[in-house]
């Protein structure tokens, strides 16, 4: 095969895949579908609603108990005496009872309360913890969708490479055809197309793999066609001040971090527990009321309502635990464990999440230098490639120079959409370390 018959194989290996039925999502697009499709998120929602049913719980230990019994009890065999010669009989062999109870509580110890409350700030842990899923699965969102937008861009800068390269093949196969150039140097501009094929099929190939990690996060098919829309230069423009200063952002992100909030709720938890595992050393009164209804009788056939005999009473229960073991002792050494822990916990979260601020600030800063020092050199790159080009066919420069001008081009724009991407991604992690959702 010649090297024209290979150049349009590999032309058809990058040739775009058709959209045609495709969604095209924006940035805001791939967050907002993050945020209502993506497990992590929906595991949290789930989280906060076991939360609220533990709070119905609890109150429901505080509300009376009414319950409906009944039983049918048969009699095989009758105990029976004799007295003065006579046999009695004590029992029937049918017995029917229907009753019911209701329990009310007096006084728990303070468990029911402690246990109240113990729960409501259960849901409000949960809830803090949901704002965290939203928060990590929206900067997901947002680095997953600018990593695709990079892919696309280093798509384009390595098939521009190649086709210039082949471009050059095809014009120096001209000026060897008119007798002005050499045929090595059409093995050179060969040699220089193989070698930029390679990166121009693995760059297709990453934007393929960055498309189905995009439908990941956004909670899409694998095989569900997308596209997206924008470029970095876009997205990294769209930024905005965050905070002007390092000690702004620490600042901003002590108050708003979910976190702390999942935290504080926690030690609440523990709190509330030491109350009630306490209470299990209180005494606990309860009233009870009962209604019965009950029938004896030896035939079925003789049952009616005359039978029934009701009866209805009250009484007031005290149970005060004297000695289990050291159970509740136990108990309570172990949630104050847990409570301490937890303020440990805390303070080393603060610690990790103002380091995670400033290092997020220093990472902004670095790309947004980067980024600066790069707009100028594009534009250079392409003025270089230009007088190189024009040098060669007028037969001042070489063929090396060509060959120079376009790697160094290649790897300027290279170099200028990671910055881009980098800058854009920086932003977004400084917002999730302030506890910001875009």
């Amino acid at each position: 095969m010649t090297w024209i018959g290979r150049m349009a194989v590999i032309a058809n290996l990058l040739v775009p895949v058709a959209t045609q039925g495709q969604e095209r999502l924006t940035l805001e697009d791939a967050v907002r579908l993050a945020l209502e499709r993506n497990e992590t998120v929906l595991i949290a929602e789930q989280s906060v609603a076991k939360a609220k049913g533990q709070v119905m719980s609890a109150r429901s230990e505080a509300f009376p108990k009414l319950s409906l019994t009944g039983f049918y009890n048969r009699n095989w065999r009758v105990p029976t005496s004799v007295i003065n010669g006579n046999t009695l009989r004590f029992g029937s062999t049918n017995v029917l009872n229907g009753g019911l109870s209701l329990s009310i509580p007096i006084y728990r110890g303070g468990k029911i309360q402690a246990a109240r409350r113990a729960a409501r700030a259960f849901e409000e842990f949960s809830e803090a913890n949901l704002a965290v899923a939203r928060q990590q699965t929206a900067f997901e969102a947002q680095r997953v969708f600018l990593n695709v937008l990079l892919s696309e861009e280093l798509v384009r800068v390595n098939e521009w490479a190649l086709k210039q390269a082949e471009a050059h093949l095809e014009q120096v196969a001209q000026f060897q055809r008119a007798g002005s150039a050499s045929e090595y140097e059409v093995l050179r501009a060969k040699v220089q197309v193989a070698n930029l094929t390679p990166a121009a099929i693995t760059a297709r190939h990453n934007r393929e793999l960055g498309l189905l990690d995009l439908k990941r996060t956004v909670g899409m098919s694998l095989s569900a066609p997308l596209s997206v829309e924008g470029t970095l230069l876009q997205a990294a423009t769209m930024e905005t001040a965050i905070a002007a200063t390092v000690e702004e952002a620490v600042t901003g992100a002590l108050k708003k971090r979910p976190e702390l909030i999942a935290l504080e709720s926690q030690m609440e938890v523990f709190e509330d527990n030491i109350r009630v595992q306490a209470g299990e050393w209180r005494p606990s009164v309860n009233l009870i009321n009962a209604y019965q209804n009950q029938a004896q009788v030896n035939d079925l056939g003789d049952l009616g309502s005359d039978r029934f005999v009701q009866s209805y009473n009250s009484r007031l229960t005290l149970d005060f635990p004297v000695f289990d073991g050291f159970k509740s002792r136990g108990g309570v050494t172990q949630v104050r464990a847990d409570h301490r822990a937890a303020g440990y916990t805390r303070q080393q979260r603060i610690k990790q999440i103002e380091l995670e601020t400033r290092q997020a600030f220093m990472r902004l800063e670095e790309a947004r230098i980067r980024l600066w020092a790069q707009q100028e050199t594009v534009g250079q790159a392409e003025k270089g490639l230009q007088i190189a080009e024009t040098r060669y066919r007028t037969g001042v420069a070489t063929q090396l120079e060509v060959f120079d001008a376009q790697v160094t081009l290649t790897q300027i724009r290279t170099s200028h959409a990671q910055a881009l991407n980098d800058y854009a991604i920086s932003a977004a992690g400084l917002r999730r370390a302030m506890g910001v959702i875009r």
